[in-house]
């Protein structure tokens, strides 16, 4: 090895050391040495077993990063030279594409189900939600950031605003439509509050 290529080993070394031993983070190897794959399932599998996810659970989340991760249609490439606000505005135009593919087949879905009739559905940047509903025109709003989320999410945050539409208020009867048509829902409630989107602190 040259002599430049020790002396960073050897800073590498006091670094991991420091890391390690002193702040009580686990290491994990030479990642050059790793395969290159999207997803290191083994960690991933064993994070969501301490975490108390079922072994079905695990399987079928790896199933869809799998699927995800293999999908073309689901990356965004961007020129190394654009600057930043560029990148979040192409980011941004990205995201609310994405939504406006997805939302179609859940509006079609849960009108339905649930009897409802959507107005119109916008999809734009919230700060505070992750979504809303005009009772009176029955025209709903989704926070573009829904798609940073798993889909799971979005598909709750559909039928929460569906439930709006017959039901306004967070009340008993709200609670109870949404008990009735998404019995997982504040499981899927807990997973947006916990990893929120932006800096701001704020609930839904």
């Amino acid at each position: 090895m040259p002599a430049i290529g020790q002396s960073e080993r050897s800073t590498q070394n006091r670094v991991i050391a420091l890391f390690r031993d002193e702040l009580g983070y686990d290491y994990l190897g030479e990642w050059s040495d790793r395969s290159n794959s999207n997803i290191e399932e083994d960690l991933l599998t064993a994070y969501l077993a301490r975490r108390g996810y079922s072994a079905a659970h695990i399987s079928r989340a790896l199933d869809r990063l799998r699927s995800e991760a293999n999908n073309p249609n689901r990356s965004l490439r961007i020129r190394p030279q654009t600057d930043k606000q560029k990148r979040q505005e192409i980011l941004d135009a990205w995201n609310r594409e994405q939504l406006k593919a997805a939302l179609p087949p859940l509006i079609a879905k849960w009108e339905s189900l649930m009897g409802v009739k959507v107005g119109r559905c916008f999809v734009q940047k919230m700060r505070t939600k992750w979504g809303s509903c005009n009772h009176d025109s029955g025209n709903i709003r989704i926070n573009m950031d829904l798609a940073k989320k798993p889909p799971e999410c979005l598909e709750y945050i559909v039928v929460h605003e569906f439930a709006h539409l017959l039901e306004p208020t967070h009340n008993q009867r709200f609670a109870a439509l949404m008990d009735k048509f998404m019995p997982k829902w504040k499981f899927f409630k807990e997973q947006l509050n916990r990893l929120p989107v932006r800096h701001e602190e704020w609930n839904y």
